[in-house]
């Protein structure tokens, strides 16, 4: 209604980190955010969202959460993206 706008998933592996006790229940928690992932390549969401942006702590590389979308860009390794989502030298230097 007022324009395009961010949507930021915080820590979208915790549901599956959480039930690794459990094998059963984490592929039942898979399959829902496959899905849920899955709606946010719609045409609807694309004309409405200009960004997401997808936190988390595990690489699920084997487990096609994000098969239905495209042009993921990892920032894990991107230095212009450190200050941002990790640590710089800096900041190590300094605090640690």
């Amino acid at each position: 209604q007022h324009g395009p706008v961010i949507l930021i998933v915080d820590e979208y592996d915790k549901p599956i980190t959480d039930l690794l006790e459990n094998i059963q229940e984490a592929e039942n928690s898979r399959k829902i955010l496959k899905k849920f992932y899955g709606t946010l390549k719609g045409e609807k969401v694309d004309a409405n969202v200009q960004l997401i942006f997808i936190t988390g702590v595990s690489k699920f590389s084997k487990v096609a959460l994000f098969s239905d979308l495209n042009n993921l860009k990892d920032l894990t390794t991107d230095k212009r993206a450190a200050a941002l989502v990790g640590y710089t030298d800096q900041e190590i230097d300094q605090y640690l």
